[in-house]
């Protein structure tokens, strides 16, 4: 006889079922609200001219009392809406005496055959057993189901374990996961579930064997002994066998009690049969299971990778990850003050969006036991850190489960662009010879086999293998261990080798400053020759962050670009450097020195980057030759001549020297020959500069907007007029004058026209997938909204 108590079911699923019900019951389709707090009307039926409304109350831990006060605030609701029949449903068990107190309080508008409770939802169910299929909930925890284990006679610790399984099926999200892993399950008889710590492999196999043993399979959980699976072995039952972290911490000690061999053999045994009446269910850590795969040769010989479904939460979509953290909030026993927290402002997307999502992090969250020390104005905060900082899920298996050569291989994967096999076997070698080390190939294989799948995954390209991170908080968890690490750190990053690693754009991140100011403060440890390029980047960094500034690295820098910079143009993190070195050298030796360099160079690679810098070198030799046109003056202060070398951004000039002006001027006097010579290069730059800087800006007016105000998604003309406006003039260089005319000439109204197709492609382009997105946003939206 069915007999639901409903408890795996939260508000929402209730409701739904309530509505598959009596929409079979009523032949009617029951039209379905989104939740809402004011009209109370969780389903209607039109039937000719009469109105019905549902309402449905699962209060299966709330009590009668609290659901008649509830009902109480419903009759307000019902003078307005005037329905021709009102129906109740409630998970709750009434008797008659409660049933007519609930008419009583609705009079006039509802009626006793129209109060559904628990008993006659069972039996709308008994009615309608589609219904019942439907909803996977209810059926893995009828009473029926676990007839087939507790007749039989089953172990003690396989009823606990389906019970255990039960309860928690009202925190679980049957995602597509469940079906692919039960589909395999079906296919070959036995499924390997194998997944990273805390991503939800033992719950996923727990609930496959609630779902087949509700399909007439006797359950048998095989407690750290593969030969008590041969004990209940039973050629005349539906069986299905379940062994949880088959292997166990130490594979080792299973190898050498031929654990692996029993295993096989009973692999063997059940995938081998004609009929599909005997399954075997195993969960293991990945990393376990992968060491276990390279060292066993019975695991190699019988093909038992073959068997694994690897469980990635990346799969899950965002509405699955929705429905895991509303299960989880719905079914915890923390306090309404605090899920509060989580449903004000639709706090709950930042969780589901959060890069470090996964169900052991949320169980850890929404745990009465677990917050009971945070306040509930610190409970936001304390959500955020743990999403921010899960080393509690990686630490134990990166510092415990691996050795030296897998961790390694882990940082420079995780620190690393995708890389292919070789690369990686190149790199780990690298590093190991730094610390005077070889490296064996046996053993890079089989530490790629065992972290496989648990830290690092090997995607299958066009250009063949690539390796990247499984999850990318295990990221956040290495840059934990190596901000702490000083020496591992500069290895890691000496070992890579690749600047783009060390980001100079703004914003770089904490980590990446600090990594950059050791490699400074230290490099006289490196071949500058060789790390050339990642050098020069935290140079750069430290220079715009002002971190530990070394004016010896940059002035070997300087000559390392004196040296290469033939027939290249200069990069901006070049200038950079040249331009931290102008401003520690202002001689005017120097200054003709790196204007030599730069001349042919800086305006054939301009980026905004470049621009800044050179704007910097520029203002200095304007400064230098202020300083010099002053020392000219003073020294022929006698001599009156009708011309001002005085150089002002916001002026023009236009001022063509001729060598009869010097004439009868002191010639031991450097000064003036050397303010002439500096003002014509400055002329010189300042022109190549304008045009550089125009001409970039013309072919990226568009971007200006984006660049300079990232809160803002689009901009008018006159708008990016006047940010581009705003960025010419804090170069500091060009004279207003030209940027006026340059605005004028160049950037035209019929940009905008540009700017608006522009915006039309992206959204045409976009227009499937933000309906999509849209969708399930408000699918969500409707799931935590409270009713």
């Amino acid at each position: 006889m069915i007999n639901y108590s409903f408890d795996s079911l939260n508000d929402k699923e209730f409701e739904e079922l309530v509505n598959d019900l009596l929409t079979q019951h009523l032949k009617k389709r029951v039209i379905r609200y989104a939740p809402g707090r004011d009209l109370g009307i969780d389903g209607k039926v039109i039937q000719e001219k009469n109105t019905v409304i549902i309402q449905s109350k699962h209060y299966i831990n709330s009590g009668f009392d609290l659901l008649l006060s509830t009902l109480k605030k419903e009759k307000e609701k019902l003078k307005s809406l005037k329905p021709n029949r009102y129906i109740i449903a409630t998970s709750i068990d009434l008797t008659p005496v409660r049933v007519k107190k609930i008419v009583d309080l609705l009079f006039p508008y509802l009626k006793e055959e129209d109060v559904y409770f628990k008993s006659t939802i069972n039996d709308l169910l008994k009615d309608y057993p589609l219904i019942e299929k439907q909803h996977y909930k209810l059926w893995l925890t009828s009473t029926n189901v676990l007839s087939h284990l507790i007749n039989n006679g089953i172990y003690s610790i396989s009823n606990f374990t389906l019970k255990d399984a039960r309860k928690k099926l009202n925190i679980y999200t049957k995602t597509a996961a469940h079906d692919i892993a039960m589909k395999k399950l079906l296919e070959d008889r036995c499924a390997i579930i194998t997944g990273e710590p805390g991503v939800g492999k033992t719950t996923l196999a727990q609930q496959l064997c609630n779902e087949a043993v509700s399909k007439g399979y006797h359950f048998y959980d095989i407690d750290h002994d593969i030969n008590d699976a041969f004990a209940v072995f039973n050629e005349n039952e539906k069986q299905i066998f379940y062994y949880d972290d088959f292997l166990g911490s130490n594979y080792l000690e299973a190898f050498e009690n031929n654990k692996d061999s029993t295993i096989v053999k009973f692999i063997d045994c059940i995938s081998s049969r004609e009929e599909n009446d005997k399954l075997f269910i195993l969960t293991s850590r990945a990393s376990i299971f992968s060491q276990s795969v390279r060292r066993s040769e019975k695991f190699i010989n019988k093909n038992i990778e073959s068997n694994k479904f690897v469980l990635n939460i990346t799969e899950l979509t965002l509405l699955d990850k929705a429905s895991i953290l509303y299960n989880h909030i719905y079914h915890s026993q923390i306090s309404d003050e605090y899920k509060s927290k989580i449903y004000n402002d639709e706090f709950y997307f930042e969780i589901i969006k959060h890069k470090n999502f996964n169900p052991r992090l949320i169980e850890f969250i929404t745990c009465r036991k677990r917050i009971k020390h945070i306040d509930s104005e610190n409970y936001i905060k304390h959500i955020r850190h743990s999403l921010d900082n899960p080393s509690d899920i990686w630490h134990h298996a990166f510092t415990e489960q691996l050795k030296e050569l897998d961790r390694v291989i882990i940082y420079l994967v995780a620190f690393s662009k995708k890389l292919h096999p070789d690369d990686l076997f190149q790199l780990v070698k690298l590093y190991f010879s730094i610390k005077g080390n070889s490296l064996d190939d046996e053993d890079f294989n089989k530490s790629i086999h065992t972290i496989t799948g648990s830290f690092i995954l090997n995607e299958i390209s066009r250009t063949g293998g690539v390796f990247q991170l499984f999850n990318p908080s295990i990221k956040d968890y290495l840059i934990s261990r190596l901000e702490k690490e000083e020496y591992l750190s500069k290895l890691i990053f000496t070992t890579i080798n690749d600047p783009s690693t060390i980001e100079v754009v703004y914003p770089v991140t904490k980590f990446q400053r600090e990594i950059s100011k050791r490699l400074v403060a230290s490099y006289n440890e490196y071949d500058l020759e060789k790390y050339y390029e990642l050098l020069i980047k935290c140079a750069v960094n430290t220079i715009n962050f002002k971190d530990g500034i070394n004016d010896s690295l940059y002035d070997d820098l300087l000559k390392k670009i004196l040296t290469n910079s033939k027939g290249k143009p200069l990069e901006s993190t070049e200038l950079v450097i040249i331009s931290r070195c102008v401003n520690n050298n202002r001689s005017y030796e120097f200054l003709v020195e790196i204007y030599d360099l730069i001349e042919s160079k800086s305006f054939y690679n301009i980026s905004e980057s470049s621009l800044e810098a050179l704007s910097s070198i520029i203002s200095i030799y304007n400064s230098l030759y202020s300083e010099l046109k002053h020392k000219a003056d003073s020294h022929y202060d006698d001599y009156d001549y009708d011309y001002d070398y005085d150089y002002d951004y916001d002026y023009d000039y236009d001022y063509d020297y001729d060598d009869s002006e010097l004439e009868g001027y002191d010639e031991e006097s450097i000064y003036s020959v050397q303010s002439k010579d500096l003002y014509n290069k400055l002329d010189n730059l300042q022109s190549c500069f304008e045009r550089a800087a125009f001409n970039y800006w013309q072919n990226n007016y568009s971007t200006i907007g984006s660049k300079i105000n990232k809160n803002k998604k689009t901009f008018t003309h006159s708008e990016l007029i006047d940010l581009l406006e705003e960025k010419l003039t804090s170069y500091k260089v060009i004279s207003v004058n030209k940027i006026t005319d340059f605005l004028d000439d160049n950037i035209d109204s019929e940009t905008d026209e540009i700017l608006a197709k522009q915006q039309f492609n992206r959204l045409l382009n976009k227009k499937t997938t933000s309906r999509t997105q849209s969708n399930e946003l408000n699918k969500i939206r409707e799931l935590f909204t409270i009713t």
